[in-house]
């Protein structure tokens, strides 16, 4: 059977606000993944200029 149909999470005692995490690690979390989206195709591009065959 899944891992999700076992939560660990107890129904009834904890509610979604007070799972949630900071609101500084949410912005962090933002902030990680648009550096990410930036960074990870600009070194592939980097990656792939020194890559080629020179003639």
């Amino acid at each position: 059977m899944g891992a999700a149909q076992y939560a660990a999470m107890p129904v009834g005692s904890l509610t979604v606000d007070q799972a949630a995490s900071q609101p500084a690690v949410f912005s962090a979390c933002l902030i990680v993944l648009a550096c990410g989206a930036v960074l990870i195709p600009s070194l592939c591009l980097l990656y792939g200029t020194f890559q080629r065959a020179h003639h």
